[in-house]
């Protein structure tokens, strides 16, 4: 990538990896300006979204099984 001040040659510095983006300092060789770039792919994004669904459907499982135990104990109780 080029220096946006120069145009020469960058290094990246620093990376950060977030959810559905990677954040990366960079710094010039030649006049030393740093800034930072922000990318972002759709894999991502949808594997977040994948991700986010999953555990949501989880948590709504358990909920369900919760419910079913309590049910099963009112059964057994009622027919005590």
């Amino acid at each position: 990538m080029q220096c946006p001040r120069c145009n020469a040659k960058t290094q990246v510095r620093d990376t950060q990896s977030h959810a559905t983006v990677t954040e990366r300092t960079r710094q010039c060789v030649q006049c030393r300006h740093r800034f930072s770039t922000i990318e972002s792919t759709e894999e991502r994004a949808k594997l977040h979204r994948l991700i986010t669904a999953t555990e949501r459907l989880q948590q709504v499982i358990m909920s369900a099984h919760l419910v079913i135990s309590d049910a099963e104990e009112a059964i057994k109780y009622l027919k005590t």
